[in-house]
């Protein structure tokens, strides 16, 4: 009972592994059928307390306790922040004081195991298990109560936000008004080609995780805990050959996004079966021709976040340079706070989206229209340019995954191996 379904069925340490990178077709597949044919009245509490018994069995009811005493304590929270934040109109102490709460109680997790994993990694709670996105959902409710736009949000609706099956573990992020309106009036968008498109979600989110299943991990990624961050691959960099470790690196970063993507295209599915519809994650960004244009199209809905709660508050388009730093400086610390990769992904990525706005700019007052400008990294419009956009983008982004994902060595080993280093 305490650890789930792992108290009562023999699961051998290769499929614990297996769960530890969310497959985006499970149990709750059937669950959502079921939502299809219960009346709207039933909907909310249906999907909040099956919810909450999926992540008992796979995650275990400490953990899951935990998940319901965070978010009431958020929820009780709020409430007086948010009076308080109205009665002064000014919201910025309330909203601060609100985040700073949250994220004193998010910092523990990173370095929290559940028992039942073997090897679990330092940032798994966190990154893959939903702690990191109940997060920025939390922050995003506190932001926008002490800004007087969720003054009817109750508790169960809250907490149906905050437990949302779907998309717990790795989003997409939604914003609490957006989500509860969806799912006070699913019934009235069931149809069959809303079921259809969302089965359709589903079959592309399965096929992306099949390849890294069935193909990436087997054929580069063997040691049955390089799941989920692969920190055998980074450890072993040094005595891996130079051509092997530059094809490892390539895998590692199309493992990162079939899985991540995959995920967002299952959980979009779900929720599409149900009437409820979530946010779009990715846009081909494998398609990407500068870095400004990888980010619109790479974890969409974070990127909204972090724009709307972050970026246009520290007066983002005032202040460009600052208020990126700020911003890759959260989401790399909100990925993992006590390694250098965290700061090497601020400068890289700051760097990097500053030049590719500058060029863009002096293109753009040189005459050459907007559509050709974000066309290729340049602004040139040239088929070569553009190539030549698309392959810097993409080793940057090869680059920033690794600096992300490795925890002890911030990717320096293995990008020092890409370069003869280490042999």
């Amino acid at each position: 009972m305490w650890n789930g379904i792992y108290d009562w069925v023999d699961v051998s340490p290769d499929w614990i592994d297996r769960l530890r990178i969310p497959p985006p077709i499970h149990l709750y597949l059937l669950i959502v059928l079921i939502v299809v044919a219960l009346p709207q009245r039933a909907v909310r509490p249906f999907i909040l307390y099956t919810g909450l018994v999926c992540l008992w069995l796979f995650l275990g009811l400490p953990f899951t306790l935990c998940v319901i005493a965070a978010s009431l304590i958020i929820f009780s929270i709020t409430q007086p922040l948010a009076r308080w934040a109205q009665r002064t109109n000014r919201p910025a102490w309330p909203t601060g004081i609100g985040w700073a709460a949250i994220h004193l109680m998010y910092l523990p997790c990173f370095f929290i195991s559940l028992p039942f994993v073997p090897e679990m990694q330092p940032g798994e709670l966190t990154q893959f298990c939903g702690i990191g996105f109940m997060v920025l959902k939390a922050s995003q409710f506190v932001f926008d109560s002490c800004r007087g736009k969720l003054p009817d949000i109750r508790w169960h609706q809250f907490l149906t936000f905050m437990t949302f099956l779907p998309t717990f573990r790795l989003g997409p992020v939604d914003t609490c008004q957006h989500f509860v309106d969806e799912l006070e009036t699913c019934k009235t968008r069931i149809e069959w080609r809303s079921v259809l498109y969302g089965f359709y979600r589903i079959a592309i989110g399965t096929a992306k995780m099949l390849v890294v299943v069935l193909w990436i991990e087997p054929r580069f990624f063997a040691d049955p805990y390089n799941i989920p961050f692969g920190q055998e691959f980074f450890n072993d960099a040094a005595s891996e050959p130079i051509g092997t470790i530059w094809i490892k690196a390539y895998m590692f970063f199309f493992r990162v996004f079939f899985i991540f993507s995959g995920y967002s295209d299952g959980a979009i599915g779900l929720s599409r079966i149900m009437g409820i519809r979530t946010p779009e994650n990715f846009r081909y960004p494998l398609l990407a021709t500068n870095i400004v244009d990888f980010w619109r199209r790479w974890h969409i809905s974070m990127g909204v976040w972090l724009r709307d709660y972050i970026y246009i508050p520290l007066g983002g388009y005032g202040r460009p340079i600052f208020a990126t730093a700020v911003v890759f400086a959260y989401c790399g610390l909100w990925h993992f706070p006590a390694y250098w990769g965290a700061w090497f992904f601020v400068i890289v990525q700051t760097i990097s989206i500053t030049i590719t706005r500058k060029w863009r700019a002096r293109r753009k007052a040189r005459g050459i229209e907007a559509s050709q400008v974000s066309q290729a990294a340049t602004g040139v419009g040239s088929r070569v340019l553009a190539v030549l956009g698309w392959a810097l983008t993409m080793h940057i982004m090869v680059f920033t995954v690794l600096f992300v994902h490795d925890h002890i060595h911030s990717g320096l080993r293995v990008i020092g191996r890409m370069f003869g280093l280490y042999g």
